[in-house]
């Protein structure tokens, strides 16, 4: 598989869909993923919703603050998305 502008688009909106699914689950905020993971309130945000690249690091802050494995937050659970 090839590493296309649009493949990466798809990872970064799966990591915020995902994220956002837990963060909900887990009647978490915002500032409670700031302060649980040391990534900025602003930056979390973004990742969110999709909009930045996220740095190795983050994604497994990220991934050790929800207690899953890191590939697990880049899941794509329906290929028809």
């Amino acid at each position: 598989m090839a590493i296309t502008k649009e493949s990466i688009g798809l990872l970064h909106r799966t990591l915020g869909v995902n994220t956002v699914w837990l963060m909900v689950n887990k009647g978490l905020t915002v500032s409670d993923i700031e302060m649980g993971t040391g990534i900025y309130r602003t930056r979390v945000s973004r990742i969110l919703q999709g909009r930045d690249d996220i740095t190795l690091s983050e994604l497994q802050k990220l991934a050790d603050y929800f207690e899953v494995e890191a590939l697990d937050l880049l899941k794509i659970e329906n290929e028809d998305v």
